[in-house]
């Protein structure tokens, strides 16, 4: 699913999605750009945006 990443931090982010439909409590997040994958626990979910912590902080 393509979102856009509004805020970014060593241990979770702030998305932004078309839909909220389909989004599980747990996903890897995979940004292309920078050839990273982060495990992440959905915290919050508001109508378009959605806050989530990595499992693990990356090195």
């Amino acid at each position: 699913m393509d979102c856009i990443i509004r805020n970014i931090s060593n241990f979770g982010a702030v998305l932004e999605v078309v839909s909220l439909v389909g989004i599980p409590e747990n996903f890897t997040l995979v940004i292309p750009t920078d050839r990273v994958r982060h495990q992440c626990s959905l915290v919050w979910r508001s109508e378009r945006r959605i806050g989530l912590v990595f499992e693990l902080a990356p090195p």
